[in-house]
């Protein structure tokens, strides 16, 4: 698995820029021992909690306690991540959890 692009909503990459953790968000996902293939998702989610545990990194949490099983993969001070590997149909509900934090003040950026 090789990180190939990336795209900055709203500048989002200067926060990330601004911690000097751009390049390790990207370099998370520089696994050439993982191929992507079927039945890779198992691999590649253990993979990138393992680099973010490395670095300090939460593991999944809920959002809010009003929103009953909303979830985010990992939150560290004021960004978070959000990994998608399975159902792409959920790519816009994991966007609205994103949107939900920022809105609340909780975080500054996300991945």
């Amino acid at each position: 698995m090789n990180f190939i692009e990336g795209y900055s909503h709203r500048n989002g990459n200067v926060e990330w820029e601004k911690r000097e953790l751009d390049e390790w968000l990207t370099d998370a996902f520089n696994a050439p021992a993982i191929r992507l293939e079927a039945h890779a998702t198992p691999a590649i989610r253990e993979h990138i909690r393992s680099e973010l545990t490395k670095e300090g990194w939460s593991e999944e949490l809920y959002i809010a306690p009003n929103l009953a099983g909303a979830t985010i993969f990992s939150r560290r001070g004021d960004l978070a991540i959000q990994l998608q590997t399975g159902n792409i149909s959920r790519v816009f509900y994991d966007l609205l959890k994103l949107q939900y934090l920022f809105n609340s003040n909780k975080i500054e950026a996300a991945a």
